[in-house]
This record gives C-alpha cells, sequence and structure tokens, in this order.
C-alpha cells in the first residue's frame, strides 16, 4: 500500500514539474546522460520552428541543423552528469536558421528523474537578443546625451517644471558664473546666486509653466566671484518620458552688449569691436545698402565684403528676397523698434538655423546674427534621446546624491505606484550605494526578494553628473525553477553518495565469486580434464576469460572512482621522464616490437603525480596497442601551443578512427574497435578526462581512419 501511495505521489510530483516547465516562457530542453534530446517545451518548439519528431532521440548537436554542435558548449554539458556541473549563464551567438542572427543564454543542470532512477540534463534557453540591444541604445544614447549637454557652448541649466528646482547644468554654465553643481542641485531658480533679481526670477518662472517658452535678451547675472555679466536668456519647457523638464539655455551677451553700448556712444569705435566679435554683423542704411560686412559675417554667410559693401541687401543675396528676413528688416526701419527672431532659411547654399537681432540706428539699422544649426540639433537629440528609457518594458529610475526620485519611467510608475514616486527618496539606495562604496566600482547588482516576488537590480553611477540609475527586472520565475533546481541538485548528491558506496561495496563484494569461478574452472581443467571433451574445455576457457574480463572492469572501476575522489597533491612533474618509464615496461612486456619513439625533453607541469601516471600510462598504452598492426609503428609525445596556452600530445600512426565517433571515446565502455582486434576495457580514456579535467583542463583527439590518433590535452 505504502510503495503505491509514494509511486503515486512520485508521478504526481512528476506532473507538476511537467506542468512548470510546459509553461515556462524560456525554451527548454532535457538531455539524457549521452546529450539525446528526451523532450522540450512548447516554447522550444514554437521558437525554433521544429516537431518532437524532428529532435526527440537525436543528439543535440544533431538537431536544427547542428546549429548547437559548439565544442565549447559540448564540453561544459558533457561534463554536468560525470562531473556534476552546471552550465551558468553560458552566451551563445550564433545564425539561427528562420530567427537570423540572436543572442542565446544557456543555463543547464543535472536532475534526477524519481521514476526511472536516471540523470538528465535540463538546459533553458534565453533568448537575449533584444534585451542587449535595447540595453545597448540605451547606454549609447546616454553617452551622446551627455557628450551632446557636456560640449555645449551655451550654457544650459535643466529645471523640474513643477518646483523650478536645478536638477542638472552643463560645465560651460558652471564656468561661466563660477559656481560648482553642488552649489546649484536642488535649488529654485530664483534661490541662486547669480540671478540679482530673485522676483523677477520667480515671475519669469510663472510665464514659462504657464507659456512653455520665455526669453530674455539682456539679463543681468553675478558671478561667484562677484563679476556682472549679461546674458541671453531663452527657455523652454518639453516632455521627457512624459514628465516636463525646463531647460533654461544661457548665452554670455556681455561682449555683445559692450559692442551695442559702444555703437550708440560712437560708430568711429565700431568696427574695431565688431571685428573682433564672433557673431556675424552687418550694417545697412536706411535704403538697405550695406555699409558694414565683418569677417563673421563673410564665413557665415559665403560671400566676401568686398562683393557685398556698397550695394542693397537683397541684391547681394538675391534668395533672401521676399523673405522673413527682408519683412523683418523693414519694420525695424520703418518702426525703428529692435526685432529679434529665430529661423530656418532652406534656401541653398543658406541652408541653415539663423537666430538674428536687429537694432535701429541713426542711419538705418545693425545686425547681429549666429548660426544656430548645431544649437537646433543637440536640443532635439537631446530631447529625442533623453525619451530611450520609456520604451524600456521594465522599471528604470534616477536619484540624485541624496536619494530623491528625479525620474521614473511609466514600467516603473505601472509596477511600484507606490515605490517609484518623484521627489521621493528610495528606501533601497542607502544600502546599494553602501555596497558600490565597499567594491569601489561605479556600478552594482543584486538581487532582492520584496512582496513575494523577487527582483534583479542594477545600480549604476554617473560620475559626470553624479546621479544613480536603477534597472529592475522582475526574475522571480527564474528564481522558483532555480530554487527547484538546487532542491534536484541536493537529491541527486545524495544519490550519488550512495550509488558512490553502492559502486564500490559491490566490486569489492564480486571478487569472491569471480575468484572462485576462476579457481574451480581451472581446477576443473587440470584435475579433470580427461573426462572433458574440447568443447568442455572451450567452455571453461571463456569462463576464465570472462572472469579475467570481469576482475580487469572491476579495476577499472575502482581506478576511475578513486580519480573522482583523491585529494590532489601538487608538484612539479617531468611528464617526459615519466613518458620514457611507462614506454620502458611496454618494451619490455612486448620485447620482439620495434617501435619508433619520440619524447620531446623537460616537458614540466605542475599536477598529481600519480594521476598524471595514470593519464600518461594509458594514454601511451592506447598508442601502443593501436599502433600495433603497422608496419613502422610510431609513437611521439611532445607539446604545441594552443589559443596561447601549452597543450601536450600523444600520437600514433595505428589504426585511427572516423571522428564522427569522437564523442563517445571518452565515455566509459565505449569501444570503437573490437575487443577481439584490440582487448581492453573501455575505461581508459574515461580515466584520462577525468584526470585532466580535475586539473582545470581539456582533452581533445584527433584522428583519421588509417593513419593514426593525436590526444592533445591542457592542465591548468
Amino acid at each position: 500500500m505504502a510503495s503505491k501511495q509514494t509511486k503515486q505521489q512520485l508521478q504526481e510530483s512528476l506532473e507538476y514539474c511537467e506542468n512548470i516547465v510546459s509553461t515556462i516562457r524560456e525554451p527548454l530542453l532535457v538531455l539524457d546522460a549521452d546529450l539525446r534530446v528526451i523532450s522540450a517545451n512548447r516554447s522550444f518548439y514554437r521558437q525554433f520552428s521544429v516537431t518532437s519528431q524532428e529532435i526527440e532521440g537525436k543528439l543535440i548537436y544533431e538537431i536544427c541543423n547542428g546549429q548547437w554542435n559548439v565544442p565549447k558548449l559540448r564540453g561544459l554539458l558533457e561534463d554536468i552528469l560525470p562531473q556534476n556541473t552546471s552550465l551558468d549563464d553560458f552566451e551563445l551567438d550564433h545564425e539561427f536558421p528562420g530567427l537570423g542572427r540572436r543572442s542565446m543564454l544557456l543555463n543547464a543542470r543535472r536532475i534526477h528523474d524519481g521514476v526511472s532512477k536516471e540523470q538528465k540534463i535540463l538546459l533553458a534557453i534565453e533568448d537575449i537578443t533584444d534585451r542587449k540591444r535595447v540595453e545597448h541604445e540605451m547606454v549609447s544614447s546616454e553617452l551622446r546625451y551627455r557628450r551632446l549637454f557636456e560640449t555645449a557652448q551655451d550654457g544650459i541649466l535643466i529645471l523640474n517644471a513643477q518646483s523650478g528646482e536645478i536638477t542638472d547644468a552643463n560645465p560651460f554654465l558652471l564656468n561661466m558664473v563660477g559656481y560648482s553643481l553642488e552649489d546649484l542641485l536642488g535649488k529654485k531658480l530664483w534661490e541662486i546666486g547669480f540671478f540679482k533679481d530673485s522676483k523677477a526670477s520667480r515671475q519669469a518662472f510663472q510665464v514659462l509653466q504657464s507659456k512653455g517658452y520665455v526669453r530674455y535678451e539682456d539679463l543681468p547675472l553675478e558671478t561667484k566671484d562677484g563679476q556682472a555679466i549679461e546674458v541671453e536668456f531663452v527657455s523652454n519647457s518639453y516632455a521627457i518620458d512624459g514628465e516636463k523638464v525646463i531647460q533654461c539655455n544661457i548665452r554670455d551677451i556681455t561682449v555683445r552688449k559692450r559692442v551695442e553700448q559702444g555703437l550708440e556712444k560712437s560708430r568711429s569705435r565700431m568696427a574695431n569691436i565688431l571685428s573682433s566679435i564672433s557673431d556675424g554683423f552687418f550694417a545697412l542704411d536706411s535704403d538697405f545698402t550695406v555699409t558694414y560686412f565683418n569677417q563673421a559675417a563673410e564665413q557665415m554667410l559665403g560671400r566676401a565684403a568686398s562683393v557685398v559693401l556698397n550695394r542693397h541687401l537683397f541684391e547681394a543675396f538675391p534668395e533672401a528676397k521676399g523673405s522673413i528676413f527682408e519683412e523683418n528688416y523693414t519694420r525695424v526701419l520703418k518702426e525703428k523698434k529692435p526685432c529679434y527672431f529665430e529661423t530656418y532659411f532652406g534656401v541653398k547654399p543658406f541652408e541653415n538655423w539663423y537666430d538674428v537681432r536687429a537694432f535701429p540706428s541713426e542711419d538705418g539699422m545693425v545686425v547681429f546674427f549666429q548660426v544656430t544649426t548645431e544649437r537646433k540639433k543637440a536640443e532635439a537629440e537631446i530631447s529625442h534621446l533623453a525619451s530611450f528609457p520609456e520604451l524600456n518594458p521594465n522599471p528604470v529610475l534616477e536619484f540624485d546624491q541624496s536619494g530623491i526620485i528625479v525620474y521614473v519611467n511609466p514600467a516603473g510608475k505601472t509596477r511600484f505606484p507606490d515605490l517609484m514616486v518623484l521627489g521621493r527618496k528610495h528606501p533601497f539606495l542607502i544600502d546599494l550605494d553602501i555596497m558600490m562604496e565597499k567594491t569601489g566600482i561605479n556600478s552594482f547588482a543584486r538581487d532582492i526578494h520584496v512582496r513575494d516576488f523577487w527582483y534583479e537590480q542594477r545600480l549604476a553611477y554617473a560620475v559626470p553628473t553624479k546621479t544613480y540609475r536603477l534597472y529592475v527586472r522582475d526574475i522571480t520565475a527564474r528564481k522558483k525553477v532555480e530554487e527547484e533546481l538546487r532542491q534536484r541538485s541536493s537529491e541527486l548528491e545524495a544519490s550519488n553518495k550512495e550509488l558512490e558506496a553502492f559502486s564500490y561495496s559491490v566490486s569489492h563484494d564480486l571478487r569472491a565469486p569471480l575468484r572462485s569461478m576462476a579457481g574451480f574452472s581451472s581446477a576443473l581443467l587440470e584435475d579433470y580434464a580427461d573426462n572433458l571433451d574440447e568443447q568442455g574445455k572451450q567452455y571453461l576457457k571463456k569462463i576464465q576469460d570472462s572472469s579475467e574480463l570481469m576482475g580487469q572492469l572491476m579495476d577499472g572501476l575502482l581506478k576511475l572512482s578513486r580519480v573522482t575522489r583523491k585529494d590532489l597533491s601538487y608538484e612539479n612533474v617531468n611528464l617526459s621522464d615519466m613518458a620514457k618509464m611507462v614506454l620502458a615496461e611496454l618494451e619490455k612486456s612486448e620485447p620482439k616490437r620495434e617501435v619508433q619513439v619520440k619524447i620531446a625533453p623537460d616537458i614540466i607541469v605542475y599536477g598529481d603525480r600519480n594521476l598524471l601516471r595514470l593519464a600518461i600510462e594509458n594514454l601511451l598504452s592506447n598508442a601502443w596497442k593501436f599502433s600495433s598492426k603497422v608496419a613502422e609503428p610510431q609513437i611521439e609525445m611532445g607539446m604545441v601551443d594552443h589559443d596561447g596556452k601549452k597543450a601536450y600530445f600523444v600520437r600514433d600512426n595505428g589504426v585511427g578512427f572516423d571522428m564522427i565517433y569522437a564523442n563517445k571515446l571518452f565515455q566509459p565502455f565505449q569501444r570503437l574497435h573490437m575487443a577481439s582486434d584490440f582487448p581492453g576495457t573501455g575505461i581508459g580514456l574515461a580515466t584520462v578526462q577525468r584526470v585532466v579535467r580535475r586539473h582545470g583542463g581539456e582533452i581533445w583527439v584527433d584522428a583519421k581512419v588509417g593513419e593514426g590518433t593525436t590526444f592533445y590535452f591542457t592542465l591548468n
């Protein structure tokens, strides 16, 4: 009754797990010990456009046109069951038929089937292509935004549209007014020291809130060291991620104002002053005849002063006839009032934005202008680039240094409406900041448990702005799978220990009956040979041979088990001397064989002497055995460079094999040749592989039928 109930519980647990796997959005594969596909969930079939008939029972390297046949991936998967390892966040970039080039994140764990008692591998596949692209675009956009912001040749202030608090200022502004960023952050526009008239600043902010735009041509400012300057103040509001912000462009016009004042006092000084300014400048009489045209104007408009002077403005520039320039200049001359305007002039070769200031004079008018195309592009780029976090499906927050939230994207407002509130302090910033200080880096990531959910938090600190950007991703489903895998791993570990003890006990307990079989069969052959016919004697001989083979297999199993369990004792080992001793023993066992041997001198490695001796014995014994049927056998051991590391090899010119079977070569009891041709247990190369991997290395093989075999291995 209890057994039946247990089976029912196991079956229910299995169904429960299968239901979880089938509903997970990430593609999953279940593999057997040979890495053949046992099953896959619906997400795998849907994403890779295959059916169960096309993949089940096949090696993972064979399915989907061999697109999973990646050597490093194969090595990692092959280690999971024998080495009790796992595959963690293995990133694979590959061209997938029907999908294009995609980035896949692979994770694999060993699982234990409670019904069949088989060990299996669960492989989870996450397509991270879009996530990587979005992350790259976000980083790139933020870098471009900061580059434009920090290199702008106008002072820029960013304000909170509701409170008027300063949230950012560019280096050009800080240099202009002599204040540090810390002096300005968090203060309202009318609270900072360089605006002399705080009442007027408050009123200007109110106008800006209502109209969305304000401009002051000559606003007085005072720098931190008491120097009085005059600036042009242009401010407008726009939305970033659905939130309104205010951008104030502040241009030092002190030089220009001095020029304008100089024009009113003395025209004789005008030419010298205007020739040194960066603004384009020209003067017109009342008939639109050009009387002055400075060097900056020549450069900006592409016309030499010699061509323009003493000509009607719209004869010198017929492209501007009937444009906004003619309209506004006519009004200045008629009304005797200044005119300021910014416009785009799309007629070749003047395709630019122009910021124009026209003033009436005693005998006509003067015009200052600048080409503002780059500034307009920068403003548009800043507005456009700043909207990228809006597209992120996961919450994104930005904090100032005090932990106050200054930005929340729509996903954050939806997911955490009570936590992610602008102007409030985020509860997790303090401990994240402490962790960043401890690590001494400008970014930090962790997993956190909040309200029955798990989230991945990635906090980045931007040095130029001294603000934090927090990215949040829901990983609850992944955590549940990981916990289940941890529980399964614990069960598997306990099961493996029981199996290891059982294997060791059986291999010892079987020796007594094997010795009895061998002994009694020998006694029958010696004492009762006359009573047995030839067939009977052959039967007894087969019993003896089978007993001997079984003993060899048990010895091999015990050696394999000891390789896995043995503590390593590291020292310098001369593989060259070791190989010579092994070959001397092989030559002693077959003194009539003539084999050409070549051993590179002084191959020194650092490792466990006993285990390395076991590996060299198996490799050289293999080379000795499989070269026995060629006319001039050759065995070589040496060293080569492999991807910047030292790799060691054992080569023979024996029978070789077809590389299509190479993946079976290091599995216990797998043989590629008939035992009658080349006797052995099939455990030697599995033992070599475990020795190499215990030393942190890799082993691989290269062979051709009839041309020989070369085994390469590295030691870390």
